[in-house]
């Protein structure tokens, strides 16, 4: 998923040094949250260390991957598995090559410079995507971004997938494509998520064959068609991931390429979307025109009903045997003149 980014200016670095912090060799950590380095009001340094491997030394994850991605196992009082996820960047000074960072609220600086996208995050209630007593349990963590500056305040979800084998040995089986939230207007949230389906193999390299479905759901209360002034329902388009490298689309932003696509998956085309319950045809094409790009919202009703009316006519053509009434999780495939927001 392409995505064009607008930052403020690098954000000048400023030093807060903490009294309470914990020393190693090589490295030094805040140990009661207190700030140890200062790079703005939202973002701060939580441990440093003048090497990568100093730095695993001192915080001790239970997983590394990517040369620079870190997660450390937890568990709560009730015992259930959580996650906590952090970054190492190198600001490129000579006193601290290697840091882990906190952030409240927005933390992007220039774009151009360094873009600390993927900062601490925690999953306290991950999802266990299956479980075997012989041969473990997968879990599905969640690793949010901090929100980017402006005012769709808009954050991104890494999709990480662990397991924890039968004899309690953790290891990362990969991530799924990337997710985003965003706000469209006062009256528009775009939401994507990733449904993941998993099967166990007899490959002990390699345990667990993923694959994904890509939901992107639109939620809005712009008026419906003609003179009907209720909120539209919210609409899911889905798409099945199938492996293959995503198109970056010219993503122009600065940030890793581990960033844009960390799993090897792409679109199937064509999208598909599943009718509610007791829901007739007329009522899904018409929530299903608010997520269109060149829905008619700001004209007339005519040229709202004259645009349903043709979608319908598309809907109908792609699937032939679509009648009035639908079944509730029936599949309605869309054809490709069907332009949607907030695509892939």
């Amino acid at each position: 998923m392409g995505k064009l980014f607008f930052v403020s200016a690098m954000i000048p670095i400023l030093t807060c040094l903490a009294s309470n912090v914990v020393r190693a060799a090589g490295g030094v950590r805040v140990r009661d949250g207190e700030s140890l380095e200062k790079l703005d009001d939202a973002l701060k340094v939580s441990s440093r260390a003048d090497s990568f491997g100093s730095l695993l030394r001192l915080t001790r994850p239970q997983l590394t991957w990517h040369g620079h991605d870190m997660l450390w196992v937890t568990q709560g009082a009730s015992g259930r598995v959580g996650f906590v996820m952090n970054r190492a960047y190198d600001l490129g000074r000579s006193d601290a090559v290697f840091c882990l960072l906190e952030a409240e609220g927005y933390c992007w600086p220039d774009a151009q410079h360094q873009a600390f996208r993927y900062v601490r995050a925690t999953d306290a209630a991950p999802i266990v995507v299956m479980r075997d007593p012989k041969r473990g349990v997968v879990y599905h963590a969640h690793w949010r971004s901090a929100p980017q500056t402006g005012s769709a305040r808009m954050t991104d979800t890494r999709h990480i997938f662990l397991l924890c084998d039968e004899r309690r040995r953790w290891r990362v089986l990969g991530e799924g494509p990337i997710t985003a939230v965003a706000a469209n207007g006062a009256d528009e949230v775009n939401e994507q998520s990733v449904e993941a389906h998993a099967t166990w193999t007899a490959d002990p390299s390699h345990p667990v064959d993923l694959d994904f479905t890509l939901l992107a759901t639109k939620r809005w209360s712009l008026s419906g068609a003609g003179r009907d002034n209720s909120p539209q329902q919210s609409l899911t388009t889905r798409w099945d991931m199938i492996p293959g490298q995503p198109e970056s689309n010219g993503l122009i932003d600065g940030l890793d390429p581990h960033d844009e696509v960390p799993g090897a998956f792409k679109p199937k085309r064509p999208p598909y979307i599943l009718a509610g319950q007791s829901e007739s045809l007329k009522t899904l094409t018409a929530r299903l025109a608010h997520c269109c790009r060149d829905f008619p919202v700001n004209h007339d009703d005519r040229s709202k009903q004259e645009f349903v009316a043709g979608l319908e006519a598309a809907l109908r053509k792609k699937n032939p045997d679509l009648g009035s009434t639908l079944r509730q999780g029936q599949k309605i495939v869309l054809s490709s003149e069907i332009r949607l927001w907030y695509e892939p």
